[in-house]
């Protein structure tokens, strides 16, 4: 993987399971990590779900290898947040490629 085409700077989040003062358990995501990767746009539509208008954006990063990321994890990119649908490291080109879709909030 080239250097010059790591352009964008994205934030991966860590998902963790809390406990809160009225005893249930609330899952929250605190950042873990911040680092530079290639942003393709794959696919994207809008469709009506539930008499509601749903954005299906399909977004692919690639990162460098050497970092530890799992699918529980979600990224942060351009003040929007996507969640990580599969992973596949590419060892002999020293990059991870994440396929991810946008949470619609």
């Amino acid at each position: 993987m080239q250097a010059g085409l790591l352009k964008d700077i994205i934030e991966f989040e860590k998902r963790e399971l809390i406990t809160n003062e009225f005893n249930e358990q609330v899952i929250e995501y605190h950042k873990c990590l911040t680092t530079k990767a290639q942003v393709i746009y794959s696919s994207g539509a809008r469709s009506v779900e539930n008499d509601e208008i749903v954005f299906n954006y399909s977004t692919i990063f690639n990162i460098r290898y050497y970092h530890n990321i799992n699918e529980t994890m979600r990224i942060k990119f351009n003040n929007q947040y996507y969640r990580i649908v599969s992973i596949q490291p590419f060892k002999q080109y020293q990059y991870k490629k994440i396929i991810t879709e946008l949470i619609n909030e």
